[in-house]
């Protein structure tokens, strides 16, 4: 009896002594079970974090989805193939001086299996005007011949029909560019979105040769050339991962910068309630208190810059959540910096 007193005495008197040890071990203990399961843990005392973490934002692409994403059309305004956009985009895409993506290694694929080297080496870059997240839009500059230039641009369909002034009809002629094809062109982009399918936009226009410098104040006036049609279909374990996470009652919230019908769609697809929706613009017209009310009823996020991103993992903490983000790319990072656990897929 006395050795047990005794035992417990020094126990109890050596723990305050043992504490920070103990905890340090147990959580080393948490690193290395996620190893097991090919996790990296760049910071043990991130495993507090995650345990007890009860919302989980995450991008879309390449995280739900398996992010092979492929080329399934290259089409006019009229929803019919157009060679001059399959032309234009492959041009754009291996033109480009900025880091590229898996957007543009999809198109190089689909380009190399219709296009030999000569044929497209035989339009030389001049220049080009790289990707941001605010243009949403890249833009290369190619020689066609000693007199000509084509300027490309690649992007977001709302951002390509703002600096095109005109479009092809089908006899190839160019026509003003109104409100009534503009509303026939996005009524084409919803519907590809509601069936899960990626979209960009192309837009061209031709310049006198000599120029060599160029800046975003040279995309205007082209003339939309058509659609870009992309597939990423949707992981097969996504929606088991969701499911498992509600168990555990960790709410997840989705952050891309996909429109809002694609993203309703993927969300539909691995069960994750689809009823509200914000996007970055309104994001942007939102105060810090009018986002903090509003990020508790939202689970679909679309159209985000990587400041939105911050914005609202910085309001969901403020609403005193403890917050993941998981994402794959260079326009997760600043958000990643502002969560309580940051997972890199």
């Amino acid at each position: 009896m006395e050795a047990t007193i005794f035992s417990l005495t020094l126990a109890i008197g050596l723990m305050p002594e043992m504490l920070a040890t103990i905890v340090s071990t147990n959580l080393a203990k948490g690193a290395i079970d996620m190893s097991k399961n090919k996790v990296i843990v760049k910071d043990v005392t991130a495993i507090q974090n995650f345990g007890a973490m009860d919302i989980l934002c995450s991008d879309k692409t390449g995280t739900l989805t398996q992010n092979r994403i492929s080329v399934m059309a290259c089409n006019d305004l009229y929803g019919t193939h157009s060679d001059k956009v399959e032309l234009f985009a492959c041009l754009n895409s291996r033109n480009l001086s900025s880091a590229t993506n898996q957007i543009d290694w999809a198109i190089d694929e689909y380009a190399y299996e219709r296009y030999s080297e000569e044929e497209l080496e035989a339009y030389v870059p001049v220049g080009d005007v790289p990707f941001d997240f605010i243009r949403r839009r890249a833009t290369v500059i190619v020689k066609q011949d000693e007199d000509v230039n084509i300027m490309i641009t690649k992007g977001a369909i709302p951002e390509i029909l703002s600096i095109s002034s005109g479009y092809l009809d089908p006899e190839g002629n160019i026509q003003p560019l109104n409100n009534d094809i503009v509303n026939d062109v996005m009524g084409l982009v919803e519907w590809y979105s509601a069936k899960g399918m990626r979209v960009l936009g192309i837009t061209h226009k031709y310049l006198p040769s000599g120029k060599k410098e160029f800046s975003a104040d040279d995309e205007n006036e082209l003339i939309f050339t058509g659609f870009l049609v992309f597939t990423d279909p949707v992981k097969e374990t996504a929606a088991e991962a969701i499911a498992s996470l509600k168990e555990y009652g960790i709410g997840v919230k989705v952050l891309t910068g996909d429109n809002e019908y694609v993203s309703h769609y993927v969300c539909e697809e691995i069960g994750i309630p689809a009823e509200n929706i914000l996007t970055g613009v309104q994001i942007d017209a939102m105060s810090d208190e009018e986002l903090k009310a509003s990020v508790e009823s939202t689970n679909i996020f679309a159209r985000l810059t990587p400041d939105n991103k911050s914005r609202i993992v910085l309001a969901l903490r403020e609403n005193g959540h403890t917050v993941g983000l998981m994402g794959d790319g260079i326009n997760d990072v600043i958000a990643m910096k502002n969560a309580d656990v940051s997972i890199s897929v």
